[in-house]
């Protein structure tokens, strides 16, 4: 292979190693935090101070600003906090995760290899298991280090060719341009702070000045918040108001730190750049102080001006119609205090996810009439899955009590049946996606309807099962759905025959409607069979 062919292999499998490691090192740092993030949000999101330390903690053990805003906007779609309590906790979640920054300024090669060894043999041997995620941590830091390593070692043998030093040149006559790059290599590679760590291990090498190399980080910035707009656009109303804060955030962070370069050149003063050169000698440390400052003086101006920047985000995005879908409405930690009551109420709330059910049914009923008021599928599954999620959480709070054996039964039958729940829920979304399927044919038309109210008729009926504890009830659900495969192949089959002439997009589809059916039915057979008991009992 040629030099330059060494070259770019080195840097692609540098590359590979590098985004590998962000990845390891990400996912068991929370792995690692877990359920103590959403207990320590909701313990000092009351505290401006505690919520900004926390905000910077959380950011570098999720190494995203972005992601830290999307779980923080998952717990206000929760109903768990709001907008106002954790947004200082977003704001210096930015500056948290540029603080990995530093591990480019220290001579630790030698650290970085032992690592790598010692928490590689951990994971393979998978020993000793408490430490797993932490070994993956370490692993995935050091494996980031070693491929950062490789792309600035095998880049500066890039300044051996004239094209390369051509190239170089072009990057650093224009300032649009290194901004762009900046922001079209963020997208691409779908992490700001791989690009921000890629820039300082090229400046190393001497390839940027200090202001191309921070027009590149201030485009990342740019690519950031692009990522964030395309990630978080499922969230509405005022969930997305985290999501726009983080945008926003970027977006100002760039605003602000253009505008002082662009005095520079006015004043002729070396504004930002003579203010980093305050802290480090050497390019590399500069352009470190550069991510620093820009993240923590944009977080420290918006957490003085929070109440302004509230209510923008709020303006940008109102509440919405379906923010009430994502919260628990009778699910309180309280509760705990009072098992017996506690389950009941839980039984309310899946009582609440059951009764959602239904309206898929209504939405393809107006769909097939030639309506276009089709609930969004999207919208309904990501707060159903919030509130499921919700009370799952709840459901192990309580199996950690020392309950008595009643209500352990209870509580076990109503997890079993919260997990049926959810699987109607899964099975509604596919069913409501395979109606999607357009057909001329009658029969096909006649068909599917039927089999819709069909369905609707067994979901209303453990809707009243549920909600009364009537053993009527139950027993008609039962009734309904005890041979629900056995019939539908029998429905199946002669379908199939009277119709000879369907075409093989119809047959299908009718093939893969009659199997959701049959899935529902047999979920709601074993609701059934979960709920017999209690109604039993009711009614005795």
């Amino acid at each position: 292979m040629s030099p330059l062919g060494d070259l770019i292999i080195q840097i692609f499998a540098g590359l590979g190693l590098f985004f590998v490691g962000i990845k390891l090192l990400g996912r068991n740092l929370r792995n690692m935090a877990g359920g103590p993030f959403r207990t320590v949000v909701q313990k000092v999101s009351g505290n401006l101070a505690f919520a900004s330390l926390w905000g910077v903690l959380a950011g570098f053990i999720t190494q995203s600003g972005r992601t830290t805003g999307l779980i923080l906007a998952s717990l206000v779609q929760g109903g768990i906090v709001n907008v106002r309590m954790v947004l200082p906790v977003s704001l210096w979640a930015n500056l948290g995760c540029t603080l990995i920054v530093f591990a480019t300024l220290f001579p630790i090669d030698f650290f970085v290899l032992f690592f790598m060894g010692a928490a590689g043999i951990c994971l393979a041997f998978e020993r000793p298991r408490s430490l797993l995620h932490f070994s993956g941590a370490v692993f995935g830091l050091a494996i980031m280090l070693y491929g950062l390593k490789m792309i600035s070692v095998s880049a500066n043998g890039f300044t051996d060719y004239e094209w390369f030093d051509s190239l170089l040149q072009l990057t650093n006559s224009s300032l649009l341009l290194a901004l762009a790059i900046g922001f079209v290599l963020t997208m691409a590679a779908q992490s700001h702070m791989g690009i921000v760590l890629i820039t300082l291990a090229m400046s190393r090498g001497g390839f940027f000045d200090f202001e191309h190399a921070a027009l590149i980080l201030l485009g990342t910035h740019l690519g950031s918040s692009g990522i964030t707009a395309l990630t978080g656009l499922h969230f509405r109303g005022i969930p997305r108001q985290i999501v726009i804060s983080q945008i926003a955030f970027n977006l100002i962070s760039v605003g602000l730190f253009l505008t002082l370069f662009l005095g520079e050149r006015f004043l002729n003063i070396p504004l930002v750049e003579g203010l980093c050169g305050l802290f480090f000698s050497n390019l590399e440390g500069q352009l470190v102080a550069f991510v620093l400052l820009l993240n923590g003086v944009t977080a420290l101006l918006l957490t003085l001006l929070r109440k302004p920047y509230l209510r923008l985000c709020e303006r940008l995005s109102p509440p919405s119609e379906f923010d009430h879908l994502g919260r628990p409405e009778f699910l309180n930690k309280k509760l705990l205090e009072s098992p017996s009551t506690a389950i009941v109420l839980a039984d309310k709330e899946q009582h609440r996810l059951l009764k959602r059910l239904p309206g898929f049914i209504d939405a393809l009923r107006v769909k097939s009439e030639g309506g276009v008021d089709a609930i969004r599928l999207d919208e309904h599954h990501a707060a159903f899955r919030e509130v499921a999620d919700e009370v799952h959480r709840f459901q192990k709070s309580l199996a950690s009590l020392s309950l008595p054996t009643d209500e352990t039964e209870r509580l076990l039958k109503q997890q079993n049946r919260q997990e049926l729940v959810n699987s109607l829920e899964e099975t509604c979304i596919r069913l409501s996606e395979e109606y999607e399927h357009e057909s001329s044919d009658p029969e096909v038309l006649q068909f599917r309807g039927n089999i819709l109210e069909a369905l609707d008729t067994q979901l209303l009926t453990a809707i009243a099962a549920l909600e009364e504890k009537d053993s009527m009830e139950t027993a008609l659900l039962l009734k309904m759905t005890e041979d629900g495969s056995q019939s539908m192949e029998g429905i199946r089959r002669d379908f199939l025959k009277r119709a000879e002439n369907l075409s093989d997009e119809d047959r299908v589809h009718i093939l893969s409607v009659t199997r959701f059916f049959e899935r529902a039915t047999w979920a709601l057979h074993n609701f059934a069979v979960l709920l017999k008991p209690e109604t039993e009992e009711n009614s005795g």
